[in-house]
């Protein structure tokens, strides 16, 4: 699986699955534009163009030490003139032909290297669903994603943007899902397990839990010097704590698409969760398990409420970078 590490494809390989024209709105970046001046000239010598004229050094000669926009549009209108001429001359799923052959260098290394047995065909089923989550963590990470995935310590990094994924069949959409879902519940089982953190959080909140009879008798005293005073500022301070709002039951930051990116947290989820409206309502346990880690499915055999509810939710964590 690529990471976000990776180069793109260029915009002009786009040939490479067989399309015989290039849209009207194609457009290069800079870096582009010289790329693909490099790609032609890897096949100068099979191909009835002179390119001397289009080293940046010569094209660009007149111009002022920083280019302008419009520089560079003339610039990539003459290299797309020579790609579009050998579009009519060459078959673009063609390796061997001079435009088979730029194609190959404007591609992706990783694709590039996966060879012709593997290029465009679909991943098999196991292998979709192994790479999904990976998939989805590449999407979302902005830094480089935590190594050692396998062994329970992935997690999620900086801003997260939501993601939707397509499948045209309403059974392999629930089972994506479910995997993401089992997948996560795993990994997190498996860290918590062996977190000296989780471990050591535990115990401060069993503590905290121990002190409970003490917390309200302080609360209580509180009260009755709060109504002495009148003062409307007095407050009960252990309801500051974080243990007032940790739940074991909650998924772990780290396995879950909740709260990153936004001020939308776990909380606030439970609360918008209409349990009693749909705990009637024919919808797998693991769906409503599913949207507490910011999973869900939709198509027109989910159950009318729970749709209604992930539109809703929908359209509220889009705004809040929150993953669908």
């Amino acid at each position: 699986m690529a990471t976000n590490r990776t180069r793109f494809l260029h915009p002009i390989s786009i040939l490479s699955f067989g399309t015989r024209s290039l849209p009207d709105d194609l457009s290069l970046e800079a870096s582009d534009t010289l790329s693909l001046y490099n790609a032609l000239l890897s096949v100068q010598h099979g191909i009835d163009h002179d390119l001397s004229s289009l080293a940046p050094s010569v094209f660009f000669a007149g111009t002022s030490t920083l280019l302008r926009q419009r520089d560079v549009f003339q610039y990539e209108a003459r290299l797309k003139a020579i790609v579009i001429d050998l579009m009519q001359l060459f078959d673009p799923r063609d390796p061997t032909t001079p435009l088979g052959q730029v194609i190959r260098v404007l591609q992706d290394g990783n694709i590039r290297d996966l060879g012709d047995q593997v290029d465009n065909v679909m991943p098999s089923p196991t292998a979709f669903k192994n790479d999904l989550l990976v998939l989805l963590a590449d999407l979302h990470a902005t830094g480089d994603l935590v190594r050692d995935f396998s062994f329970g310590t992935f997690r999620f990094l900086h801003s997260l943007k939501p993601a939707i994924l397509f499948n045209f069949d309403r059974t392999n959409c629930e089972l994506m899902a479910r995997h993401i879902l089992e997948s996560l519940e795993q990994k997190e089982e498996e860290w918590r397990s062996r977190s000296v953190e989780w471990t050591r959080k535990m115990k401060q909140w069993d503590v905290w839990k121990s002190q409970a009879k003490v917390r309200e008798r302080v609360s209580e005293r509180q009260q009755k010097q709060k109504r002495r005073l009148d003062n409307e500022d007095s407050r009960d301070s252990s309801d500051l704590s974080w243990e007032s709002s940790f739940d074991p039951n909650h998924p772990s930051l780290q396995f879950s698409f909740v709260g990153h990116g936004t001020s939308y947290s776990i909380s606030d989820l439970e609360a918008d969760t209409p349990t009693k409206e749909l705990s009637w309502s024919n919808v797998p346990p693991w769906a409503m398990k599913a949207l507490r880690r910011g999973i869900a499915v939709h198509h027109a055999g989910m159950n009318k409420h729970y749709r209604t509810l992930v539109e809703r939710w929908a359209n509220r964590f889009i705004q809040s970078s929150w993953s669908l």
